[in-house]
């Protein structure tokens, strides 16, 4: 009897021992909650970081996409600048006549009379160049834009006349004017020689 005492108190201690912790870890459970409070301010801190950086990484490759455009941009209007300017100068120096310069067509009478008279024309914003009865050929492509031609025949001492050309395109990217680019030229051409200024070097340019 005296075992079965000691057997009755100790189960009685353990339960009450059992009741004291479960009541203890309703009033009072901070590490569960504290846990999964601490897991979601983590998740907060790594969003938060990772969009810091997604938005650094965006901003760059923007900038690079940019820059690389307007590259693009200048290098195509000063290809077609280029190209443009050097065959109207030596479609004039080759000319036995100039006969009409005018707005944004020039005339020229040619030796080979096959190809007179060779006339460079604007058409929607693209120049043209027609040799006699040929067909149009498009010197500048279709990725600038002629935004203003005039062509003005001069007189220049010691030459047999001469053209004064002003002229300037734009590469224009629909919707991002801020990615496009415009340069002007200038160009006197006479029989025997030709003067050319880009628009860096033109006054209030």
């Amino acid at each position: 009897s005296g075992s079965a005492k000691i057997l009755i108190k100790f189960l009685l201690n353990r339960a009450k021992n059992m009741f004291s912790k479960n009541k203890n870890s309703r009033k009072n459970p901070p590490t569960e909650v504290g846990a999964k409070g601490l897991s979601l301010i983590e998740v907060l801190i790594y969003t938060a970081i990772f969009g810091t950086i997604a938005a650094g990484l965006m901003g760059i490759v923007w900038n690079i996409t940019r820059i690389h455009t307007q590259q693009i941009a200048a290098t195509e209007v000063d290809e077609n600048l280029r190209y443009a300017v050097n065959l109207v100068n030596a479609k004039v120096r080759e000319a036995t006549v100039i006969d009409s310069a005018s707005g944004s067509t020039l005339v020229l009478k040619m030796a080979d009379y096959t190809k007179t008279p060779t006339t460079f024309s604007v058409i929607d914003g693209v120049l043209y160049m027609q040799e006699g009865s040929g067909a149009q050929v498009a010197v500048t492509s279709n990725r600038v834009n002629v935004d203003s031609l005039t062509f003005e025949q001069i007189a220049m001492a010691g030459a047999k006349g001469g053209v004064k050309i002003s002229i300037t395109l734009s590469y224009k990217i629909e919707g991002r004017p801020e990615l496009g680019f415009t340069k002007s030229f200038l160009s006197t051409v006479s029989k025997a020689s030709a003067i050319t200024f880009d628009s860096d070097l033109l006054p209030d340019s």
